[in-house]
């Protein structure tokens, strides 16, 4: 039991430093920690080198984003768990290709439909970590858990519900991941709801670079 928690231990702590996945709402697939953990226990708690716990994450982020572990969870589960002890992480990979028909590159139709909730709110959150994207207004590198006051993180709408109601967009058009962005309370308070056709050309000019790490 002390093993498990251990690696877990070690497991949330390399998801954070590594992918930027540093809270439990963007912390999708948690089915998949028994196989990740299990990696861990065959090599004595800790990955064997970068380019397996590379490879495992990998593994990791294409697993909660096609949903390998809902449903079906213990099917799944076993075929994992057997996948690594018979050929590692590369037949883990192969199996998971395989199962979601021969790819796993991420399309923009993959998209449709993406709200908060989604499978991909996760993906969102951690290229804007991995990344190094910036707060538009200080132009600081956004992560969870900020200090000072009005500096928590938050999701921005990109382009505001109200003018997009206002123009007949559904709300899942409203609230779709690609009308998202991170920001500190602080920069969203001020952005408020204007047109981002006034405000993004303010700020290039006043934080360059914080726009284009978005």
């Amino acid at each position: 039991m002390k093993a498990t928690i251990d690696s877990v231990d070690y497991m949330l702590n390399a998801l954070g430093g590594r992918l930027g996945l540093d809270h439990g709402r963007v912390l999708g697939g948690r089915g998949a920690f028994p196989v990740m953990s299990r990696l861990l226990h065959i090599h004595d708690g800790r990955f064997p080198d970068g380019t397996t716990r590379d490879r495992l994450f990998y593994w990791y982020v294409h697993s909660f984003l096609w949903g390998r572990h809902t449903g079906a969870t213990e099917t799944a589960l076993n075929q994992d768990l057997q996948a690594l002890d018979d050929g590692g992480v590369d037949l883990l990979i192969d199996v998971l290709r395989r199962s979601h028909g021969g790819r796993l590159q991420v399309s923009p139709d993959d998209f449709a439909g993406a709200s908060m909730g989604s499978r991909f709110y996760p993906l969102l959150y951690m290229l804007t970590r991995v990344h190094g994207a910036q707060d538009l207004d200080s132009g600081v590198p956004l992560r969870n858990g900020m200090l000072g006051r009005l500096n928590s993180l938050q999701v921005h709408h990109i382009f505001p519900k109200a003018r997009l109601r206002a123009y007949g967009y559904s709300r899942a058009e409203i609230n779709a991941v690609a009308n998202f962005c991170f920001l500190t309370q602080h920069t969203n308070l001020r952005v408020g709801a204007k047109n981002p056709a006034e405000y993004l050309p303010e700020i290039t000019m006043r934080m360059p670079g914080a726009l284009e790490s978005q």
